[in-house]
């Protein structure tokens, strides 16, 4: 009887427990799958945050160089005035390095900013004969603006020839965005947004460089639990390289120009970039799963980012695998209290039986005088009442 006891408390424990724990995991595994699309778009939220807060003042600025320029108040040919008007703005521009200004005559304007403050102008006159398209001066200034050395530079340059004059001048009604590249002067990738404005002495080309070092170091910083990341491209190019990486890393990366996504060694990069945009997709890598999604940030007409995002799913999944383990470990512990309630139940409805001692043993009114048989309900003995003196 006490066997049986244990067994059928013991079974009603592991079905009820088992029932808990296969309910929980499924709504576990469901919140696995949700819990990996919020990580999803609260990245692809932060990281087009980042990409707002990185561009629009780039945008504006360029527009209003623009207006500057359509309104006449900007002459290529008039250094002082332009770094006087653009330096102070160039240094509250971070994400900026340098601007240009050109004309059609392939006469140019440059403005380079110094991480230290210094900055200098390259000045080209293809106009003039005594420079021609081999020469082009640059003037160099301290911080404080102090004009420290000028040299002219025998390097043939034509700014007519330049992706950013060109692109502008395909694109009259509105901003056009270069190809990610390598800047020529300071070597660091970058892109080049430029414009062209009707200015009442002739057409002039703006442009501004943009250094896409400072993108990197952000989306670098992202991290997406344990394994996951985010990467902007443009034009099938990583232009903000996903992380962890050190600052060394990163110059090292762009050394030999922008990276297609193939060319990195980070998990479902080069699937998800081949990837529509839109919802998260399963990237399965031998044993291994990522989900990730793109998303597109609209700069201009026909130009647009792709914010790339991916989170390991095993990563999500631990969450699931703690929470099945306490079920497990609960489990386990009520196995473990309903076995020691059989066994205190047993033993208590033991004691209501009859002792199972030797004849002469006295219980209550009777005494026992032998034992006749044992069954599942108990055992049975013979025995005298100590007032009737008669046996029963």
């Amino acid at each position: 009887m006490r066997s049986r006891l244990i067994i059928t408390l013991l079974s009603l424990t592991l079905l009820t427990g088992g029932a808990a724990m296969a309910l929980a995991l499924h709504a576990a595994n469901r919140d696995a799958e949700e819990l990996s699309k919020a990580l999803l778009a609260q990245s692809g939220a932060r990281t087009e945050a980042e990409l707002q807060r990185f561009f629009e003042p780039t945008q504006a600025l360029l527009a209003t160089t623009h207006e500057w320029a359509m309104e006449g108040l900007l002459d290529v040919h008039d250094t002082a005035a332009l770094n006087a008007r653009f330096v102070p703005i160039l240094r509250q521009s971070p994400a900026i390095s340098s601007m240009l200004i050109a004309n059609e005559a392939g006469d140019e304007y440059m403005l380079l900013l110094h991480p230290d403050g210094r900055f200098e102008n390259r000045v080209v006159r293809l106009s003039d004969p005594a420079f021609g398209v081999a020469r082009n001066q640059r003037i160099h200034f301290d911080e404080s603006g102090n004009r420290v050395r000028e040299t002219i530079e025998e390097q043939p340059y034509d700014p007519r020839e330049r992706p950013w004059f060109r692109g502008a001048l395909s694109r009259p009604d509105a901003a056009h965005w270069t190809a990610p590249y390598t800047f020529r002067t300071t070597r660091e990738p970058g892109i080049t947004t430029s414009r062209v404005a009707d200015a009442p002495g002739g057409r002039l080309i703006v442009a501004l460089d943009i250094k896409l070092l400072d993108l990197s170091r952000f989306t670098t910083q992202l991290r997406l639990r344990e394994r996951g990341w985010v990467a902007v491209l443009l034009d099938h190019k990583v232009i903000g390289l996903p992380g962890p990486r050190s600052e060394a890393s990163l110059a090292e990366q762009f050394a030999d120009g922008l990276p297609a996504p193939e060319a990195l060694d980070v998990p479902a990069l080069a699937e998800l970039a081949g990837n529509e945009d839109g919802q998260p997709t399963r990237v399965a890598l031998g044993d291994e799963t990522y989900i990730g999604v793109a998303q597109t940030f609209p700069l201009a007409p026909g130009t647009a980012l792709r914010v790339l995002s991916a989170v390991a799913e095993a990563d999500v999944l631990a969450s699931v695998h703690q929470q099945r383990n306490r079920l497990l470990g609960v489990l386990l512990l009520a196995v473990l209290v309903a076995l020691g309630a059989s066994l205190v139940l047993s033993r208590s409805m033991q004691k209501l039986r009859a002792p199972a001692g030797f004849a002469g043993q006295q219980v209550g009114q009777y005494k026992l005088e032998s034992r006749l048989g044992e069954g599942g309900m108990g055992t049975v003995y013979r025995a005298s009442h100590a007032m009737l003196r008669r046996p029963t």
